[in-house]
């Protein structure tokens, strides 16, 4: 079962890679109809204060951005 810490981790970390994915520097050989996509997703995907409303509202579901460590 996955828990509200691995949810959270798993939108933050995400988030974290569509934005990589648009990096050319980091990315150079990636096609620019995947960077365009990446970011087009990225647009619209959830961020941090996003994360804190939600667990606000629903904490059995959703844990605080904050509680993310980095080496997780």
């Amino acid at each position: 079962m996955t828990t509200p810490y691995e949810r959270t981790r798993a939108l933050l970390y995400t988030r974290e890679f569509l934005e990589e994915l648009q990096s050319i520097q980091k990315w150079p050989q990636l096609p620019d109809t995947l960077r365009r996509r990446a970011k087009a997703l990225a647009r619209h995907y959830p961020e941090p204060w996003h994360m804190h409303k939600l667990h606000e509202h629903i904490p059995a579901f959703y844990d605080s951005p904050d509680s993310i460590s980095e080496d997780s």
